[in-house]
C-alpha cells in the first residue's frame, strides 16, 4: 500500500487483507511533529506539538470502531 498525505499527516499503512477477525493496523507519521501527543493542550515532550490532528481522538475513533468483546487479558485487567 502506497502513503497517503493528509496536509502534515501521512498515512503509511492500513489494514491489507488477509487480516485476522476484523484485526486493523494504521500507522501514521506527522510530517514535522515532534515526540509529543498530538492535540495536545500542554507541554507533553520535546518538539513541535502539531494541532493538525487530535491522537486522542484518533485513537476514540479506532477503539469505538473495534470493541472487545471479551477481557483482552484471561485475568480481566
Amino acid at each position: 500500500m502506497l502513503p497517503r498525505q493528509f496536509g502534515p499527516l501521512r498515512e503509511l499503512f492500513g489494514h491489507e487483507p488477509p487480516c485476522v477477525r476484523g484485526t486493523e493496523v494504521t500507522h501514521y507519521q506527522v510530517i514535522g511533529g515532534g515526540h509529543t501527543w498530538p492535540g495536545a493542550v500542554a507541554p507533553s515532550g520535546p518538539g513541535h506539538t502539531t494541532q493538525t490532528i487530535s491522537a486522542t481522538a484518533v485513537m476514540w475513533e479506532f477503539f469505538t470502531r473495534h470493541p472487545l468483546d471479551r477481557p483482552a487479558h484471561p485475568g480481566g485487567w
